[in-house]
Formats: C-alpha cells, structure tokens, sequence
C-alpha cells in the first residue's frame, strides 16, 4: 500500500487554514458591506439618525442585513432628488406660463410695459386703447389701430451750446491787433 500524505500536513490543519482563509474573507466582504453602506446612504440621506440606523443594520446582521437596507434606502441620492425637483420646479413654470424678463429674468406680468426690476421696455401701449402689445405688432389686436412705424431716425446731433445763439465778435490775428491791446 502505498501511502500518500496530506499537503500542509494534516486534513485538520488544512480545514484550519482554510477557515481562517474563509473567515477572513467574509469578514472582509462584511466589512466592505458596512463602508459602502455608510458611504451610499451618506449620499442618500441628510438626517445623522438615519444614516446611523442604515450603517447599524448591516453591521449587526451582515448580508440580510445589506439585503434589507437595499430595501429600505431611498431610491435617489440627495443631487438626484434636487436635480428632479428642479426639474418639476421648470416643469411647473412653464405650464403656468410664468413670463420673465429678457434681461434681468425677473418675473413679469403680461401686461406690463417695462420689467420692474430693471426697468427695460417689455411693449408698448397702444395710441388709441392703451392696452399693451409687442413692439413688432403692424396693429393693435384689440382695437384694430394700426401702429405707426417710426421712420429710421437719423443719429441725433449734438445740441448747440447756448452761446451759439450770439456769435462772439471776430478778433483779427494777434499779428493785425493795436500794440496797446497785445498786452
């Protein structure tokens, strides 16, 4: 007969090795359940008692317990949440028709001449009902007055200074004055 031997000696010895081996890594994995839960619902969650709860769950029942968190967590993280409500926010915005100002953003109401923020000219009121209405419009939808378009002005010209209005008298050269009135 021959006689074969266990490597590492015994089969006792090897079963020890492995264990320790098999311990370790579950207790390696358990570990990395416990830091990427406390990293995950840090991510989720704002409230310290929450976050506490979920990193306790794991800790005391391991995998059922990472099972059950992955349950119980919020669905989005605290960015994606904001970011969704963003969303809605302009969502919301622009069902309601929230008019803005092309300049400043500020909220402004359809009848509005000029933005009350920055006081920019939003449209111009009518010459004959004075309701308001955009500046591109041939005619006013309410009374049917067509709108006057301004001939393309001229750049305007500097006004004339006051004293324009009475010439100063003209001094000869110093060359051509009285020697008494050089001095």
């Amino acid at each position: 007969m021959i006689s074969l031997s266990w490597p590492g000696g015994s089969p006792e010895n090897t079963a020890l090795i492995v264990g320790i081996v098999f311990a370790a890594y579950v207790g390696a994995l358990w570990f990395a359940a416990v830091v990427w839960t406390a990293r995950d619902i840090n991510s989720r969650a704002a409230d310290p008692i929450t976050q506490v709860v979920a990193v306790l769950l794991v800790l005391l029942f391991n995998f059922p317990g990472l099972v059950l968190y992955f349950v119980l967590r919020p669905t989005r993280t605290l960015e994606e949440a904001f970011e969704h409500q963003l969303e809605e926010e302009t969502l919301l915005h622009e069902l309601r028709g929230v008019l803005r100002c092309p300049r400043c953003d500020g909220h402004v109401e359809q009848d509005y001449l000029v933005c009350p923020h920055c006081a920019a000219a939003l449209r111009v009121a009518c010459a004959a009902c004075e309701r308001p209405m955009e500046s591109a419009w041939a005619a006013c939808p309410w009374c049917g007055e067509r709108v006057q378009q301004a001939p393309p002005s001229a750049p305007p010209s500097e006004p004339e200074p006051e004293s324009a209005a009475e010439p100063e008298p003209e001094r000869p050269p110093p060359s051509e004055q009285p020697v008494a009135e050089r001095g």
